[in-house]
């Protein structure tokens, strides 16, 4: 048992939440069982579980505060890293930039360092600025039939003579990272997820679900003009919330903060939720 959650942080990191309880469970019953018994698996609940610890979990006042993903990005990328060393080789992850832009190679790099965090090769394709669309289309299409990698994403933005949405289409959905092969939100709404969902709105719902926040009937607040907004704001709706999407520039915004239970922003405004107000039952 210890050994299996040592290698499995991000799962026990998940079950110390009501929302995860059950999933670690099965976990327990399915994976363990067989190797420890049925005994050992009840020792191991009642160390670190009980009904009344559950209970009280649910029941504690939450205190205003500023939920932030870096914590929840390690124990992910732990668990990946554990995943990517079961495997006969590692996944290659490519990505393609355009330009010499400095905010693009900076983003090229956290991605990198994320690769090499957790075993996964990271290849990148570097293009000039003055590549033409269909240039890039082409190399793209080459390095799909290639099969050199296992996932593809593109550096945004790209240069104004290329469209965003025809490289997007480009990229076959079960080699897209980033999860934004749909090439509208209208499409993305009428899925049923049964593909990859776009990873930037997959981690506002994972933050949430790992702090056990409950979004049924609760006002959403989304900050941010653009696709990942949007799709966060869709997900949201999935569960029943009641969502509003607002620019960073919005005349309201204040107001709005202050009648919301959770508010997520992707505007890309530093400190933007530390200056707004907030009510007291506020997460």
């Amino acid at each position: 048992y210890k050994q299996n959650c040592s290698e499995n942080s991000f799962l026990v990191e998940k079950a110390l939440s009501q929302h995860y309880f059950f999933e670690f469970l099965q976990i327990l019953m399915d994976q363990i069982l067989p190797f420890v018994g049925l005994s050992a698996i009840f020792i191991c609940l009642k160390e670190h579980f009980s009904i009344d610890s559950i209970s009280k979990l649910a029941s504690k006042p939450v205190k205003p505060s500023i939920v932030k993903g870096r914590k929840i990005a390690n124990i992910i990328k732990n668990y990946i890293k554990s995943e990517v060393q079961m495997l006969e080789s590692p996944p290659v992850f490519g990505a393609i930039l355009v330009g010499d832009k400095e905010n693009d190679a900076l983003y090229i790099n956290f991605k990198k360092k994320a690769c090499e965090d957790t075993g996964i090769v990271f290849q990148l394709y570097k293009f000039p600025e003055s590549i033409s669309q269909s240039q890039l289309l082409e190399e793209i299409e080459t390095i799909v039939l290639s099969e050199e990698v296992d996932g593809l994403f593109v550096q945004f933005p790209l240069p104004d003579h290329i469209s965003q949405l025809s490289v997007l289409q480009s990229i076959p959905i079960e080699i897209d990272v980033d999860g934004f092969y749909y090439p509208s939100c209208s499409v993305f709404k009428e899925s049923n997820f049964s593909s990859s969902i776009p990873c930037m709105a997959q981690a506002c719902l994972e933050i949430i679900d790992f702090y056990n926040v409950e979004v049924f009937q609760k006002r959403c607040l989304v900050v941010g003009d653009n696709p990942n907004s949007e799709y966060a704001s869709i997900l949201l709706l999935k569960r029943h919330a009641t969502v509003t999407m607002v620019d960073g520039t919005c005349p309201d915004l204040e107001a709005l903060s202050i009648s919301s239970d959770v508010i997520i922003t992707v505007a890309n405004i530093p400190n933007l939720v530390s200056i707004l107000k907030t009510t007291s039952d506020h997460r």
